[in-house]
């Protein structure tokens, strides 16, 4: 981490991308796998019926990865899969310039998709998925008193969390080398379902195989029934969800709403810079 009083010198010796107002950035996504990954990802839903849902994927500008809690904007960073910023994030100490391949970056998709699809057809109000995901679970009483997008763990208690794998969770992005975190699925209940529809969705699961001890006991079973059933609400358009607001790290919105703030500006925090 860089000292949070930087000298000038060494601001100014950063990559000039990162010195950029954002508006001067350009295009993020042409000529990089995102497109691809994305197309095919539709694909996957339409193959479900989910031919109404179509999620957003916006490249960020920081290392935040996630669907933004109630919307359908997923924040990917731009660091993974544009060649050019992977070797900004190599300059700056944050990476080794390489960028995922096109099958990692669907899994981490997929995944992220399964919080968009609760969002959006609210699929967490619903008795089966309270009895199925929030029953039982260490948060359910703080779900039940603060709300279900409002009891996420926080700060040390999100980035501490380790358990071992419970067969009735799915470990979709654990199995695919994308999470840090042990027992990602057991997190928080809409990590659960995300975990479950990324399994249910990717056509080379085999799920069988795969959770074969977990297949003849427990919930996860009839979890995976359940997104199965639910998934076919993907036909239908979801009723109206916010969009980002201002404060987000996705680049077309800050582009659209604060043309003149620099990279550096958003990258500031994260890389302990005073500027």
């Amino acid at each position: 981490m860089l000292p949070m009083r930087a000298a000038k010198s060494l601001i100014t010796r950063l990559p000039g991308p990162v010195r950029e107002p954002v508006s001067r950035l350009g295009d993020l996504v042409s000529g990089t796998i995102l497109p691809r990954c994305v197309e095919r990802l539709y694909e996957e839903f339409d193959g479900a019926g989910m031919t109404r849902f179509r999620p957003r994927f916006e490249p960020s500008l920081t290392w935040i990865v996630g669907c933004l809690g109630g919307t359908m904007y997923v924040e990917l960073p731009v660091f993974w899969f544009h060649p050019e910023w992977a070797r900004v994030a190599k300059e700056i100490g944050r990476g080794d310039g390489r960028v995922f391949d096109e099958e990692s970056l669907l899994a981490l998709m997929r995944h992220e998709a399964g919080h968009a699809f609760n969002y959006a057809y609210r699929v967490y109000d619903e008795e089966p998925f309270r009895s199925l995901f929030v029953k039982g679970h260490r948060l359910e009483r703080d779900i039940a008193r603060k709300g279900f997008l409002e009891s996420y763990p926080t700060g040390p208690a999100y980035g501490l969390f380790d358990a071992p794998h419970h067969p009735d969770f799915a470990d979709y992005l654990e199995r695919h080398g994308l999470c840090e975190i042990r027992g990602y699925a057991q997190l928080h209940p809409d990590e659960d379902f995300a975990e479950t529809f990324a399994t249910r969705l990717d056509p080379a699961e085999d799920i069988t195989r795969v959770y074969a001890p977990e297949w003849s006991r427990g919930k996860l079973p009839k979890k995976l029934a359940y997104v199965s059933e639910v998934v076919a609400r993907g036909a239908q358009d979801p009723p109206p969800l916010p969009g980002p607001d201002e404060e987000t790290a996705i680049a077309s919105w800050i582009a659209q709403h604060h043309p003149e703030r620099h990279v550096i500006d958003v990258l500031a925090p994260e890389l302990g810079l005073a500027v």
